[in-house]
Parts: structure tokens; sequence; C-alpha cells
């Protein structure tokens, strides 16, 4: 876990994690911002397992990410932990290029707020736009700082 090689941390965190010894998560968590997209991807999922609250931050980092799939893993991991502090970065993340990611991201978002704004994900971007702006005038209006959390 000491050693310089990130593949050899990252190795030794993700064999931890499959015996059930969940002592790696700072390593995985460090995992997250790695330049290796697999290492990002593996350490998002063990620490989704893990119901890790110290990796949220990075979590929600990975939003941004620039695969997909990490990008859609991430909010739906986000919205399994009900974690508040991720609906900005959500409703941002609503207007991806991607339709798997921008579904998953107004799931996150439904399950989060108990809201059910619609969102038509895979429909016209106007139409999307508008429908996001909603979310964020609600998220403005219920969520942000100082108004509810």
């Amino acid at each position: 876990m000491d050693d310089e090689d990130e593949a050899v941390r990252f190795s030794a965190a993700s064999s931890l994690f499959e015996l059930g010894d969940y002592s790696g998560e700072e390593e995985l968590i460090e995992g997250l911002g790695s330049e290796n997209e697999d290492f990002r991807f593996q350490a998002l999922l063990f620490l989704g397992k893990m119901r890790s609250r110290a990796a949220i931050p990075g979590i929600i980092e990975l939003l941004k990410d620039p695969q997909p799939q990490t990008r859609s893993t991430a909010a739906y991991i986000l919205g399994l932990f009900k974690e508040r502090s991720a609906l900005g970065p959500l409703i941002e993340t609503m207007n991806d290029p991607q339709v798997n990611v921008r579904k998953d991201c107004w799931e996150a978002v439904k399950t989060i707020s108990g809201e059910d704004l619609p969102f038509q994900y895979d429909n016209d971007p106007l139409i999307r736009a508008r429908e996001q702006r909603a979310w964020k005038e609600w998220y403005d209006g219920q969520w942000a700082v100082g108004s509810g959390e």
C-alpha cells in the first residue's frame, strides 16, 4: 500500500476489497483521480459497493470524466447514496452529450430530491434545456446553500 507505483497501490487496495477488507479505501479514493481510466472506473465501482461517504467529492468530480460509462455510473452511485451535495452537479450534468448519462443524472436527482419534475433526456435539446432550467430553478429555491439543506 506504500509503494510508489500507483498500479501496485491500486492492485493491493483492489485485492483487499475483494477479500472484504476495506482498509485500502484511501488508495481507492486516490484511484478516482487516476489518469488511468480503468483505475478510475474500478475505484468508482469498489467505493460504491463500499458505500464510502469519504469518496463522495471524488465521485462528484467523475461526473466530468471523459468516459460516458464512468459519468453515468458516478451519477447512479450518487443517487444510491442520496447525496444532497451532488444535486447541483447532477443537474448541471443533465445536459451531457450522452443520453444514458442524462438519464442517470435525472434519476439520481429524483431519488435524492424526492421530486419528479419532467425531463425528457432523449428528446429535443431545446426542450431538455427548458426542463433542465426548471430543475435548476427548483434547486436554487429549495436546496441551494442556506435554503433547505
